[in-house]
């Protein structure tokens, strides 16, 4: 084994003297909780007679334990970027696809997925210590564990929730009850006593009753069409079908059309669509039995601590603040089968609904709200509970040797309504493997240049819970060190191609990464080519998405402008019109499921993971970050066209231009363009250390140049002023969100100069980005 370039003695005193320097998130190895902040210590070190600010100084660490890890033995004169393997130095990049294992990605879902792991229960709790164990076994710098109270909501135990149809003439006589207390089993272990009965989680809790009115998907378009329709709402449950819309925002849209309470299905269009696969367990379609759980949380983070991480000391307010507030709804709402459905919506009469709203029950979906049999109505009481809950993040630290407080963070949540055997243990299953791999490396020495952070976080399916408490407890440690948050929620949902979201800067990282990893496919040689072959363009780059909300990612990107990316292996739409797995958040999401229709020999989690620690590595080893930024300015030209082509006639008729918005896209797409030739120019030069500082400075900060600290209107929390999540559909991703918002409510409120205002402060947020390109290299 090679032994790094300091004796062991000199590596000592050099870890001595930089520790302080590794970043607030975690100085110490600890799987404590911590009840303090860190405080922050920075040391600047005299270096030839000048200062290196933020620079640890070892290279590297020598091997403790002695062992080889796969026959790499690392190299320790290059960010991290080659180890030696059989006496020849190889990239890592590709090392690592020697090391990283189908089978052991496969042992892990199965250890995940054996029993319920929903947020705040035991299990989910002693799988957060079981990875602080294994991460403290493969030689991370530091494991830690960060505790916040939270507020959890549950079905009640002893007072179940109850949808039923009765008879309005005797409301004591029960004609139809609906199953809200447990899915049907359909095959071994699903009925485990801890299975969590379907429930909407921050539902409202009553009782409600009253005729019954069909609203589609419960999409804001939906609504307004019942309301063009003279249709009211105020003595009415709703029912809507799951699909299209986040759940939440379903829930608020009913109740501010006035409806009594809302039940939710999913229909077999969207998730046994005829002519496809057979239903659960013969196929992976959902079973008409099946029964979507979810939140209908819709701000980000703990309801009682916005902006606050949820610790001991910090102010909670009410939960009526947080109803106040339109953050959760107030009315009753529960999720069921399509098979109770059926006895639902066959009852309806009134007119019918119009073509595209019709399901694949085998009914004709009127409208309502009157039934059919005059004398029946629907009953609605959810009893669900709201309990103080502790939630539990783990970070671990691998940190680097020549930029140890520049962050590279990879993380995925660990709680599961059910199983979880797709979202999120899939994802959760590669993080170990992962944590695993860089062990191997760990052990002969090697070391990236720049800090790995890896995170598995807590309560995201409550709203992103573990996450944004976390980047709320250590925002100002994340805006200044971060670099980039590469998330996986759920890292197969099917075995088609892959699919990436992710913010401009990180394109040529996802490029590069799929044309290095082999395909699982072999009709493809890579990633790229079968993900290509998928493109609506053939032979245009495969397409990456927008960033909205609905994972992770929301935090880093969205309230502190740090560049994002989330990755999945998916399957096609084309032919079946589905493009999700079906069983979503049901108690057939497991481990069956995903062995016998998704992944059978778990090469599709492999590569995923591949793509994973690939882009990782890339920023972590890289001296010059491999950030593109003429890919952001090509991003921004074509949304401000498209733009342009859907709203400048209105706007003109406003008397509102966008001559100035046209003119800032410009001077950044300049300043871009002269960038990276500024970067093609210096690759193939040694960089001194400020000059190669000075550059990745304005790289980190391209992004942050969108933030507004006030945030979007309405939205505070949401300050990225190009990308954030749809303000009617959280799921989606939204582009210029500020003037889009405005905009939609100029249409009702007629506040256009609000409109205009957002078009401004877009337009300069994008001077903005282009005066940090054009800083000068050299200080003056």
């Amino acid at each position: 084994m090679e032994k790094a370039y300091f004796s062991e003695d000199e590596v000592d005193k050099r870890n001595k003297l930089a520790r302080p320097l590794c970043d607030e998130i975690s100085i110490k190895s600890s799987t404590h909780r911590r009840d303090y902040p860190l405080s922050l210590t920075l040391l600047l070190l005299g270096v030839a007679g000048g200062l290196l600010i933020g620079k640890c100084v070892f290279e590297d660490q020598t091997v403790e334990n002695g062992g080889k890890a796969n026959n790499i033995i690392s190299s320790t004169a290059n960010w991290g970027r080659y180890v030696i393997e059989g006496g020849s130095e190889k990239p890592v990049l590709e090392a690592i696809a020697d090391v990283m294992k189908a089978e052991n990605i496969m042992n892990n879902l199965k250890e995940l997925t054996l029993v319920p792991h929903i947020a705040g229960s035991d299990r989910n709790n002693k799988l957060a210590d079981e990875l602080a164990t294994q991460w403290h076994s493969y030689g991370f710098d530091s494991v830690d564990i960060y505790n916040y109270t939270v507020l959890l909501t549950h079905p009640n135990r002893s007072s179940l929730n109850v949808l039923n149809i009765r008879s309005s003439d005797d409301f004591d006589d029960i004609v139809f009850e609906a199953n809200t207390t447990v899915e049907e089993p359909l095959v071994d272990g699903e009925d485990n006593p801890d299975v969590v009965a379907p429930f909407n989680a921050y539902s409202g809790v009553g009782a409600a009753n009253g005729s019954l009115i069909y609203v589609n998907y419960g999409r804001y378009e939906d609504f307004k069409l019942l309301v063009s329709k003279k249709v009211l709402f105020n003595s009415s449950i709703c029912i809507v079908r799951y699909g299209k819309i986040y759940r939440g925002d379903k829930a608020m849209l009913a109740q501010q059309h006035g409806c009594r309470g809302l039940i939710i299905y999913s229909d077999p269009a969207d998730y046994a669509p005829k002519g496809g696969q057979p239903p659960f367990p013969d196929g992976w379609s959902l079973p008409d039995t099946g029964i979507q759980r979810g939140s209908l949380n819709s701000v980000e983070g703990d309801v009682l601590t916005p902006d606050l991480p949820a610790i001991d000391g910090v102010h909670r307010r009410l939960y009526q603040d947080a109803l106040d507030a339109n953050v959760v709804p107030s009315i009753p709402v529960q999720p069921i089968s399509y098979r109770d459905a059926e006895q639902f919506l066959s009852r309806i009469g009134g007119e019918e609904a119009p073509e595209d709203w019709q399901g694949q029950i085998n009914i004709t979906y009127n409208i309502g709200p009157e039934f059919s049999d005059g004398s029946e109505i629907v009953y609605l009481e959810v009893n669900n509970e709201f309990v103080n809950k502790t939630i539990r993040n783990v970070i671990g630290q691998i940190h680097g040797s020549v930029e140890p407080d520049k962050l590279v963070l990879l993380g995925n949540h660990r709680d599961a309504w059910v199983f979880g055997g797709a979202d999120p243990s899939s994802g959760t299953a590669v993080l170990a493997e992962i944590a695993n791999v860089l062990g191997q490396l760990r052990k002969t020495g090697w070391r990236p240049g720049r800090t790995l952070v890896l995170c598995s976080w807590d309560a995201e399916e409550y709203g992103l819970l573990g996450s944004t408490e976390w980047v709320q407890h250590m925002s100002k440690t994340l805006y200044d060190r971060a670099l980039s948050y590469l998330n996986i929620d759920t890292a197969v949902s099917g075995h088609d191609h892959m699919f990436v979201a992710a913010t401009p800067l990180l394109f040529h990282a996802v490029y590069k990464a799929t044309k290095m990893i082999k395909c699982p496919n072999p009709h493809y040689p890579t990633l790229y080519d079968e993900w290509q072959h998928y493109n609506v363009i053939p032979g245009t780059r495969p397409y990456i998405g927008n960033l909205g909300s609905g994972s992770d990612y929301t935090p880093f990107l969205q309230n502190l402008g740090i560049t994002s990316a989330n990755i999945h292996y998916t399957r096609s739409s084309r032919g079946s019109g589905v493009g999700s797995y079906t069983v979503y958040h049901s108690v057939h999401d497991s481990f069956y499921f995903m062995e016998k229709f998704l992944d059978k020999e778990f090469e599709y989690h492999r590569a995923v993971g591949l793509v994973w620690l690939n882009m990782a590595l890339q920023i972590a080893t890289t001296p010059l970050l491999p950030l593109n930024v003429t890919d952001y300015a090509v991003v921004v030209q074509w949304l401000t066209g498209e733009f342009a082509q859907r709203h400048e006639y209105r706007l003109l008729e406003q008397n509102i231009t966008l001559s100035f918005l046209n003119a800032s896209v410009d001077m950044f797409t300049e300043a871009c363009a002269s960038f990276q030739l500024e970067l093609d120019h210096t690759q193939d030069k040694q960089l001194g250390d400020n000059d190669r500082r000075m550059l990745n400075n304005k790289l980190q900060s391209l992004e942050r140049a969108f933030i507004f600290p006030d945030g979007l209107p309405n939205r505070p929390f949401f300050k990225h002023l190009i990308f954030a999540p749809s303000a009617i559909n959280q799921y989606a991703g939204s582009v210029f969100p500020g003037v889009v918002d405005a905009m939609f409510e100029a249409t009702s409120f007629a506040d256009w100069q609000e409109v205009d205002r957002q078009l401004s402060l877009l337009a300069v947020h994008i001077r903005y980005a282009a005066n940090i390109l054009n800083q000068y290299t050299k200080p003056i």
